[in-house]
C-alpha cells in the first residue's frame, strides 16, 4: 500500500565535541553527553531518548550518533512531530546545536526500490541547513548580571540548587547550558541522576563494581598521591572502517522495506560496538585493579562521603557507536586502552558474523572484523580539561594516519603524550620542539601500532616489553635513568660515545624487528618525500615508567 504524503526526516547535532568537551568540569562533560545521547535515540533500557514518533504515523529507519533518520507517512504529521522535537530539546538541552533535514514527498510503496534516494535527499538537506548554521549572539544580561563560570553566560542559578548541595563553599553561578547539563549528572534524595543510571544500564559490568566502589562525579573523586602522582589521563578511540559500513549502503539493491530493517540493523551494530567493548574493558579492570601493581593507587582513592566506598578511578564519558572517550587514573590509562583496542576488534567480529548471518546477500562485500585506534593525553589534575581531551583528538588521529598507511586502517595503533604546561602548540608543533633533535635525528617513535606486526618494528608490543623490563634491573637506579634520557637529547653519537665509556655495559631490551639495535634505530615507516630518520628507542620508554606499573600477572594479558 502506498503513502502519497511520505517524507523522510534527517536530524543532526552538530559541534558535539565542543558541546561535551569544552567545560573543564567532568559532571558537565558527563550531563552533556548524555544530553547528545537523548537527543539522538528512540526511547530503550530505561533511556528517555527524544526520537520517539510511536504517536504518529511513521518509522524509525535508525538513530543514534548523533544522527536520526525518520520515514513519516504524512507531511503534516512530520512537520508537527519536527515542532515537538524542536521545542524539546531548546527547553532541555540548551546549547545543544542541531539541524533538520527533508526530502521531498513522495508515493511510499515497502515493495519499491527508492528509499535511498529519499534518504539521501534528507541527508543533503541537513548538511545545507547545518553548513548556513547562523550563530545569533546571546542575549547577554541587561543591568546587574552574574557570569557563568564555564560558558561566560548569563546565570540563571547557582550551582547548589541543581546538585542539591545546600552548603557549599565552592558554589558559583551556571547558566542555562550548565543547568541542563548538570541536572541530568546530579542525584537526588529520591534517584540516582539520569546519566549515572544510562551508565549502569549500558555498561552493566559496573553494576558488580558499583558495590564496591563508587563511580565519579567530579575530577576531585579520583584518587591521587598527595605530593607523589597527580596525573589523570583521558582517552579518546574511534573506530576504523565505520565510515565505510555506512556508503557501502548506497549499493545495496533491495526492496524498500527489506532495505530499511537492513539500515536499522547496521545502525544497531555501530551504536552497540563501542557499549561491548567499554563494557569488557571495565570488566578486565574491576577484576585486576587488585593487582599488586596498583597498590599504591588503590591505597589512595578517594572516598563518597554518602556511602563510604572508595571511588572508581575510571569513569566512561563517550560509549555509544564507534567513538569512546574515558577518564581515568594515569597509571591505569595503558592497560585498559590496549584491551579497549583489542575488544573493539573482537566484539566487532561477533557482531558483524550475526548481521551476516541474518543479511548474506547484503552483507558479501563486508569486512569480517573492524580495528580502532587511540589517544591517550596524561595530565595533572588541575590542567584544562579541554585541551587535554583537544590532544587526545590529535593523538587518535596520528594514531589512525599510522594504520592507514601501513595497514588500510586495518590494525589498531595508539599514540600518546604528557601534556605540556605554558604554551599551547599543536601536537605536530610540540613533537618538532620537543622531540625533534636535527632534520634526521628524533627522540620519540610514536605514534605505534598495538601488536606485533612485520609492518614496523614501532609497536605497543616491543615499548610495553622494554618498559617492563627497565623495570626490573634499573628500579633503583633512577640518577643512571635520567642520565641516560639526558644524552640521548645530545643525540645517536653523543649515546653511542656514552654508552661506551660506561663501567657496566647497559642491558637494553632487544625490539622485534630492529636489526643490529642499539639505543638508537632507523625509522621503517618513511613518508613519501622525506629520508628515514634516527629515532631513540628508549626515550619514551623512560618516559612512561612513572605511568604505566607492569603487570605481569594480570589476568586477560
Amino acid at each position: 500500500m502506498t503513502q502519497p504524503e511520505a517524507v523522510v526526516v534527517y536530524i543532526k547535532i552538530g559541534g558535539i565535541q565542543d558541546y561535551i568537551f569544552s567545560s573543564n568540569r567532568l559532571r558537565e562533560n558527563i550531563g552533556a553527553s548524555y544530553l547528545v545521547k537523548r537527543a539522538t535515540s528512540c526511547p530503550d533500557n530505561g533511556l528517555e531518548g527524544w526520537i520517539d514518533p510511536s504517536e504518529t504515523e511513521a518509522e524509525v529507519i535508525f538513530a543514534g550518533g548523533g544522527n536520526a533518520c525518520i520515514l513519516f507517512y504524512s507531511m503534516k504529521q512530520a512537520k508537527l512531530w519536527v515542532r515537538q522535537y524542536s521545542l524539546r530539546v531548546l527547553r532541555e538541552a540548551a546549547g545543544l546545536r542541531f539541524a533538520i533535514g527533508m526530502s521531498a514527498q513522495f508515493a511510499y510503496d515497502p515493495d519499491q526500490h527508492d528509499i535511498k534516494i529519499y534518504i539521501n535527499q534528507a541527508h543533503s538537506d541537513v548538511n545545507q541547513a547545518q553548513n548556513s548554521y547562523t550563530t545569533i549572539p546571546a542575549t547577554l544580561g541587561l543591568g546587574v548580571t552574574a557570569a557563568c563560570r564555564s560558558t561566560g553566560l548569563v546565570a540563571t542559578l547557582q550551582r547548589n540548587q541543581v546538585v542539591g548541595v545546600p552548603r557549599d563553599p565552592g558554589d558559583y553561578p551556571i547558566s542555562r547550558e550548565i543547568v541542563a547539563k548538570t541536572k541530568v549528572a546530579s542525584k537526588t534524595s529520591a534517584q540516582i541522576d539520569l546519566a549515572m543510571n544510562d551508565l549502569l544500564q549500558q555498561i552493566n559490568a559496573f553494576e558488580k563494581i558499583n558495590q564496591k566502589y563508587s563511580i565519579p562525579r567530579d575530577f576531585d573523586d579520583f584518587g591521587r598521591t598527595t605530593g607523589k602522582y597527580s596525573y589523570l589521563a583521558v582517552v579518546h578511540a574511534d573506530g576504523n572502517g565505520i565510515g565505510n559500513l555506512v556508503r557501502m549502503l548506497a549499493y545495496i539493491s533491495t526492496s524498500n522495506k527489506h532495505y530499511i530493517q537492513f539500515y536499522r540493523q547496521v545502525s544497531e551494530l555501530i551504536n552497540t560496538l563501542g557499549a561491548a567493548a567499554m563494557n569488557a574493558t571495565v570488566d578486565f579492570f574491576g577484576q585486576n585493579i587488585v593487582n599488586p601493581a596498583f597498590k599504591e593507587l588503590t591505597h589512595h582513592l578517594e572516598r563518597d562521603p554518602d556511602t563510604g566506598n572508595p571511588f572508581f578511578p575510571l569513569r566512561p564519558l563517550v560509549y555509544g557507536g564507534d567513538d569512546i572517550t574515558f577518564v581515568c587514573d594515569a597509571r591505569v590509562a595503558f592497560h585498559v586502552t590496549e584491551v579497549l583496542l583489542a575488544q573493539f576488534t573482537e566484539q566487532s567480529r561477533e557482531l558483524i558474523e550475526k548481521l551476516k548471518r541474518k543479511f548474506p546477500e547484503e552483507t558479501t562485500s563486508f569486512p569480517n572484523e573492524l580495528s580502532a585506534c587511540a589517544g591517550i593525553t596524561i595530565f595533572r589534575t588541575h590542567y584544562p580539561f579541554a585541551r587535554a581531551y583537544d590532544l587526545a583528538e590529535e593523538l587518535c588521529k596520528s594514531a589512525k594516519d599510522l594504520s592507514s598507511r601501513l595497514t588500510g586502517k586495518k590494525q589498531s595503533a595508539l599514540d600518546w603524550q604528557i601534556a605540556p604546561s605554558g604554551r599551547i602548540h599543536t601536537l605536530a608543533e610540540l613533537r618538532q620542539v620537543e622531540y625533534a633533535l636535527n632534520a634526521s635525528e628524533t627522540l620519540t617513535l610514536r605514534p605505534v601500532m598495538l601488536e606485533q606486526t612485520s609492518q614496523t618494528w614501532r609497536t605497543w608490543a616491543n615499548v610495553k616489553r622494554a618498559i617492563q623490563n627497565f623495570n626490573r634491573p634499573w628500579l633503583e637506579r633512577r640518577n643512571k635513568l635520567i642520565a641516560f634520557q639526558d644524552v640521548n637529547r645530545q643525540g645517536k653519537q653523543a649515546t653511542e660515545h656514552w654508552q661506551a665509556n660506561l663501567r657496566e655495559p647497559l642491558t637494553l631490551t632487544q625490539f622485534a624487528g630492529v636489526q643490529h639495535q642499539d639505543a638508537w634505530a632507523t625509522d621503517d615507516v618513511i613518508e613519501a618525500g622525506t629520508l628515514p630518520k634516527q629515532l631513540a628507542l628508549y626515550f619514551d620508554v623512560i618516559e612512561l615508567m612513572e605511568h604505566y606499573p607492569p603487570l605481569a600477572e594480570v589476568q586477560g594479558v
